[in-house]
């Protein structure tokens, strides 16, 4: 009797003990099936990384986090209320893929040519193919959807190749603390999670990025295939601490995973800030392009300078009639130098004083926070231990202390000090040239 079963490579039914149709697979036999035990009502050995971090811990990676965003409202740590702190132990399958994507394409390179006094293109076609093999982790949520929050459900989805770390667990065995926060395992084995999540437009994305990582900038007529191998999925029990927090009545919430590697947070932001913000790098943005065009030109009336100066010497060595030509070219290349010298010096502290404008916004804004927490801290609950509090306002003070918003005075001196030195040499060999003349 021939028994169907579940190809543990491309998910496709196949007969058990047989070759899979489409990937070429063997499909092994099933099995027998076995009474589920359930985390929560038995003790048992699991596979888990284990929590890091305290609650303590999580909550001042939180403050620590909200306090150095960026464009945050004046009066968040004022009005900010923390609802609730819930760690979650999260049953996932950790996978590895790895893939062989075969590609090929027709690489353009586009080449000018002269005819007669007439100048056109043509564009000449490589062929080029190449393979492009990956491998990469991720984890799989093995929970129902609706037994965990829908956040915490999206940062695992978005964030399941940075969450497997599988290296980094370790055999367990749950106590009672551990069951309580254990969300429990649906019916589903690794082949039929691996089915049901999105695993196929994931490795499509990481195949296209792969190849086209190999190829050149400029092509035709891409094409490429690929075959893949999923290892079995194997059982991990992920920690996260979930944080819900108020400000103004809106809802918001900041999620890490349990040794303070990954973490997300949905925040408050002040829009008339952000814009302010905004408008001042745009500045900072255009006065650095009006420096650069400055520096160009002068660079040019420079080269300019050194060619007439060696021209001049070639003329007088030689003693050719139009020297005198030589001189005068060499005396407009130097006074444009020495124009665009005394601009591009200008641009370039405009260039500076915009930046530093940019610099202390931003450090006033960080200052601000970092004051602010120190205020709440001593007048708030934000369900900290007396300890972990005393840590956080002695840390804030010291990096309060330690932090500098000025930019360094080498970078002002930086300005034009070779081009200043380059300018009185020119000015020295001028001279030598006018009184050779004279």
């Amino acid at each position: 009797m021939n028994t169907k079963a579940i190809c543990p490579n491309c998910g496709a039914e196949g007969t058990a003990g047989r070759f899979c149709e489409y990937c070429g697979t063997k499909i092994p036999m099933p099995k027998p099936k076995r009474k589920k035990k359930s985390h929560k009502t038995e003790l048992s050995t699991v596979r888990m990384v284990n929590f890091t971090i305290n609650q303590d811990e999580a909550i001042k990676a939180f403050l620590c986090y909200l306090s150095d965003v960026d464009n945050l409202p004046k009066d968040t740590f004022d009005r900010l209320t923390i609802d609730e702190i819930t760690p979650y132990l999260i049953p996932t399958y950790f996978y590895h893929c790895n893939f062989d994507a075969p590609w090929s394409c027709i690489k353009l390179v586009h080449e000018k040519y002269k005819v007669g006094n007439e100048t056109k293109t043509r564009t000449k076609r490589y062929p080029m193919n190449g393979i492009a093999q990956r491998g990469f982790d991720y984890v799989l949520p093995s929970c129902k959807i609706e037994d965990i929050p829908t956040e915490l459900y999206a940062f695992i989805k978005d964030e399941m190749s940075n969450l497997a770390y599988y290296d980094l667990s370790d055999d367990y065995e749950l106590d009672e603390k551990d069951k309580s926060i254990l969300v429990e395992s649906s019916d589903d084995d690794e082949n039929m999670v691996l089915r049901k999540s999105d695993f196929n437009s994931i490795l499509d994305r990481r195949v296209s990025s792969a190849v086209k990582s190999q190829i050149p900038n400029d092509y035709e007529d891409l094409s490429y295939s690929y075959s893949y191998n999923n290892s079995i999925g194997k059982e991990l029990i992920l920690p996260f601490w979930l944080i819900r927090y108020t400000y103004k009545d809106e809802k918001f919430y900041f999620i890490i995973d349990g040794i303070n590697k990954n973490d997300r947070i949905k925040r408050p932001e002040d829009s008339i800030k952000k814009a302010e913000i905004s408008a001042l790098k745009k500045q900072e943005e255009n006065k650095g392009y009006i420096s650069c065009f400055a520096s160009l030109l002068w660079l040019i009336f420079f080269l300019g300078s050194v060619l007439t100066t060696i021209s001049f010497f070639i003329h007088w060595i030689r003693d050719l009639d139009n020297i005198d030509t030589v001189t005068a070219f060499h005396c407009f290349a130097l006074v444009g130098m020495i124009i665009f010298y005394v601009w591009m010096h200008k641009a370039s502290k405009k260039e500076l004083d915009a930046k530093n404008v940019v610099q202390s916004n931003l450090h006033s804004d960080w200052l601000q926070k970092k004051e602010s927490l120190l205020n709440a801290l001593t007048s708030k609950d934000f369900k900290l231990s007396t300890e972990t509090t005393k840590q956080l306002i002695d840390e804030t003070k010291k990096r309060i202390k330690e932090k500098n918003p000025n930019i360094e005075q080498e970078d002002k001196e930086k300005l034009s000090k070779v081009p200043t030195i380059v300018v009185e040499i020119l000015g020295w060999i001028s001279l030598l040239v006018y009184s050779i003349l004279g």
